[in-house]
């Protein structure tokens, strides 16, 4: 009989500890990484991208928090070479890689269901606001020329992932983006081998679900 008790108290213990963790009134502290590489076209080279930030989060109600976030990212693609046909036969050109990084402030409200004493699925949707600013790698010729560039963009993203509680105050997470839409807006261009040339600014809008969003991260937050 004792042992019946001392087994439901300490398991009672483990489901209280869990719910502490994200339970009204508490704080997380935290930051992520993550990394991203991806190749537009077969004969070109694959462009690289990293990210990280800290975050900090209060829970409104059990398993609900609110929070803010800054992040920087840094992202690169090294300039190619391609060989074209052309009317009197191959034709080397050469095209431009870019370097560009930024940063972006990004409040967001996030969502835990409990699995079991050690794992949470959570739910995370943040909005963003954020500048970048880069310039593209390579030498001018008459197919292309070198810039430099900032943009200004705007975004929302939906962020689905599952949390590990190593201990009561330690969280490990993995998530990804399911869900994102984002507006940018060059603010300026420079071309050194024409400074008269007129640049209209452009606005682009780009939104992605499901796989083609697949952008691993790894996090760690602490509890308290």
């Amino acid at each position: 009989m004792n042992k019946k008790l001392i087994i439901a108290a300490a398991l009672c213990g483990l489901a209280l500890g869990s719910r502490a963790q994200t339970e009204k009134g508490s704080f997380l502290l935290g930051g992520d990484f993550n990394f991203h590489s991806k190749r537009d076209k077969d004969d070109a080279p694959r462009t690289n991208s990293f990210g990280l930030g800290p975050k900090f989060g209060y829970f409104i109600s059990d398993n609900f928090a609110i929070g803010l976030g800054a992040s920087y990212f840094y992202s690169n693609q090294e300039s190619w070479t391609t060989d074209d046909q052309g009317p009197e036969g191959p034709i080397r050109k050469f095209n431009n890689g870019f370097r560009q990084s930024g940063f972006n402030i990004a409040p967001f409200v996030r969502h835990y269901i409990d699995l079991n004493a050690k794992f949470k699925f959570f739910s995370n949707l943040s909005v963003s606001a954020g500048k970048s600013w880069g310039r593209s790698l390579g030498e001018p010729t008459t197919n292309n020329y070198l810039s430099k560039f900032e943009l200004k963009y705007y975004g929302a993203t939906l962020s689905p992932g599952f949390v590990f509680f190593p201990t009561k105050k330690i969280a490990i997470e993995l998530s990804t983006t399911l869900i994102s839409y984002h507006r940018s807006e060059d603010t300026f261009k420079y071309d050194p081998n024409n400074v008269n040339t007129l640049y209209v600014p452009q606005i682009r809008h780009m939104f992605q679900f499901g796989l083609s969003t697949i952008q691993p991260a790894i996090g760690v937050n602490y509890h308290f």
